[in-house]
């Protein structure tokens, strides 16, 4: 599973300025505790992972996430919601307003949305191949959907 904690924005920002891409769609899954145990590297009893999926110019970025807190009571329409402004956007414009956010959103989901733009840009350049990700075995192995 790779691990978003380390992007950095000197990475990123030089990459994604140059283009306009607006965001169309935001899609967080939050995959079942019982099967990201079995398949994830990183999952306990107790904490979970997910796939933040960012859309535009009918490409997708993705980016894994563990969260590092118990699942048991845990809100992710609350937790993701942060991203939406992103949406409509065109990716230098969302960056600019993740590092606005940094400090409240915290270091984990602004690095997880940029990990994610870094991935989407990546195909828009043509750089990386096409993510073929099976939406029907992500929901079979989803607790909980956020979109947006």
């Amino acid at each position: 599973m790779q691990q978003v904690y380390d992007v950095s924005l000197d990475v990123i920002k030089p990459a994604i300025v140059s283009r306009n891409t607006k965001i169309d769609l935001i899609e967080v899954y939050l995959f079942d505790p019982q099967w990201a145990k079995e398949n994830r590297q990183g999952t306990g009893d107790s904490s979970g992972c997910g796939l933040l999926m960012i859309y535009g110019e009918n490409k997708k970025g993705a980016a894994e996430f563990i969260l590092p807190h118990s699942i048991h009571k845990f809100d992710l329409v609350k937790w993701a919601s942060v991203w939406m402004k992103l949406k409509r956007h065109p990716m230098p414009a969302a960056l600019a307003h993740i590092e606005s956010m940094i400090e409240i959103w915290g270091a984990d989901r602004a690095n997880i949305a940029k990990a994610a733009l870094l991935d989407l840009e990546s195909k828009q350049s043509g750089s990386d191949q096409k993510t073929n990700l099976d939406r029907k075995a992500l929901f079979e192995h989803t607790q909980s959907y956020f979109s947006f």
